[in-house]
């Protein structure tokens, strides 16, 4: 799996050290691997060290950016922070995290007053990624998706978050706005939840926080125009609300 998928240019990563050589070619004569490390230095491994020892990497891994190309390295973090993310991510088994980022960035890469800045520039750019994710946790996590995101996975998360009426009618929007970019076909089963939650609150809220269940009434108005599915039960209407 390791040595039959080598070609020359390869980079490979130690499992225990994380340090990163790059594949020359194969010495029949010695009946080993020649590579070049990340100082310049030859070395030399036999197929079962390497394949016991190395994984191999993609050319945008971190270690491989930090190790064998700082230049490239320092362009990313200036115009692309959304691929050192994926970078790092690949480093780190697929998810890192905000405190994880500064302690490799910083001081090696960015200075502590570059760091605040870059950060907010890679979170903006992390949500427009198709392959990573935030989380809402404290510090922030960021994940790696190879295959990329469903529209549905992606607003998850804000999904999830939305409390109030209008905080969920502001996902369904943002949904029905990127379904019609990318040409999608609607979830009923992602949708279905977030309009059964808002008819739970108009009907949850009618005598309590009227002013609430008539923006939940409203959202499903709202909804109901921009083709999501109607609420299985029956809700109190806006008109009756007012009422």
């Amino acid at each position: 799996d390791t040595c039959l998928a080598l070609e020359p240019g390869a980079y490979l990563a130690n499992r225990f050290d994380h340090r990163v050589i790059r594949l020359n070619g194969y010495n029949d004569v010695f009946e080993a691997f020649e590579f070049t490390d990340a100082a310049g230095r030859a070395v030399r491994h036999e197929p079962k060290e390497l394949a016991d020892e190395f994984d191999l990497v993609d050319a945008d891994d971190f270690r491989v950016l930090h190790q064998c190309r700082p230049g490239d390295l320092g362009a990313l973090l200036a115009d692309d922070p959304a691929a050192v993310l994926v970078g790092i991510c690949k480093s780190s088994g697929g998810a890192t995290d905000a405190n994880a980022l500064r302690d490799m960035l910083v001081p090696a890469h960015l200075t502590k007053e570059e760091w605040n800045r870059w950060w907010g520039k890679a979170r903006t750019a992390a949500k427009r990624h198709a392959q990573l994710s935030l989380s809402s946790d404290r510090p922030i996590r960021v994940s790696y998706h190879p295959g990329g995101r469903t529209l549905e996975e992606e607003l998850a998360q804000p999904a999830a978050d939305a409390v109030m009426p209008l905080d969920k009618l502001s996902v369904l929007q943002q949904y029905a706005r990127e379904l019609k970019t990318r040409k999608g076909a609607l979830d009923p089963a992602f949708a279905g939840e977030i309009v059964e939650a808002l008819a739970g609150q108009a009907r949850d809220y009618v005598r309590r926080r009227p002013t609430d269940a008539l923006a939940s009434a409203l959202a499903l108005d709202v909804a109901s125009a921009m083709g999501m599915p109607a609420p299985a039960e029956p809700y109190p209407s806006a008109a009756s609300i007012l009422g």
